[in-house]
């Protein structure tokens, strides 16, 4: 039986072959009083001699794009970590009008096998008119927990929708629960953006039509960017190399 590697060239081993390391972004974890100014990145390939690179100075982040944090709002979430934030739901009106569905709450799920599940918002009132906005302040944050392999899967696949945040909004009917809608906010929109999103208005689908939207902030940029670049299971080549980075 044949195979790839039938056809695999010959190396001449006083061949030499280039290595591009780009640095994207960092974050320190916990956040450091004094940001550090400048970083070399020292790195060994099995049983190579290490090398180092030269010292590189740090620039402030741009905090201009529309979807970034707002000054004073909390420190994106670090590699590692997918903080989901939840601000209020607006409530449709095919929501609005449905007498038996008073008591709503949103649930929050990253896709399977990334991390634990989310503990659900509070549960809040719709207005005697039934429409207007309702504040949820719902706040979570997902540890991946050496689950990088599995996100950076997600994020290989065709459908963005495998690579999403969920969010349900769920409603107390009789003595159970109803689904009222749902919503997805995909961590291919960062990559596209180049930051994480805060304050994005996400439209719900259900059943019932206009059943609303959510205000969501999702902090995942660091974590995603690391996922892809094989920061979690060891690397794509199996943990053949090791890349040490020093800050000062």
């Amino acid at each position: 039986a044949g195979g790839w590697w039938d056809a695999e060239e010959d190396w001449d081993p006083d061949a030499t072959h280039n290595i591009l390391t780009q640095f994207i972004s960092y974050t320190p974890a916990p956040p450091a009083a004094t940001p550090p100014s400048s970083l070399l990145l020292s790195f060994q390939f099995y049983t190579f001699e290490p090398r180092t690179t030269p010292r590189a100075l740090l620039q402030p982040a741009d905090l201009s794009a529309s979807r970034t944090a707002p000054a004073g709002a909390a420190p994106p979430a670090g590699i590692g970590q997918i903080r989901v934030e939840v601000s209020s739901l607006r409530v449709g009106g095919a929501l609005a009008r449905e007498p038996s569905l008073g008591e709503l709450w949103v649930e929050v799920a990253l896709p399977s096998g990334i991390s634990a599940p989310a503990p659900p918002s509070k549960r809040v009132r719709k207005a005697a008119g039934g429409g207007g906005r309702l504040p949820l302040g719902y706040v979570h944050t997902f540890s991946l927990s050496g689950r990088e392999p599995a996100l950076a899967a997600a994020l290989r696949s065709n459908r963005e929708s495998d690579a999403a945040v969920r969010f349900s909004v769920k409603a107390a009917h009789g003595r159970g629960e109803r689904l009222v809608g749902e919503a997805e906010f995909s961590f291919h929109a960062l990559k596209r953006d180049g930051a994480d999103a805060a304050g994005v208005e996400v439209p719900l689908h259900g059943a019932l039509g206009d059943v609303g939207s959510l205000g969501v902030s999702v902090y995942a940029l660091a974590a995603v960017r690391a996922a892809e670049a094989g920061g979690g299971g060891g690397g794509p080549w199996g943990g053949g190399g090791a890349v040490r980075v020093t800050f000062d």
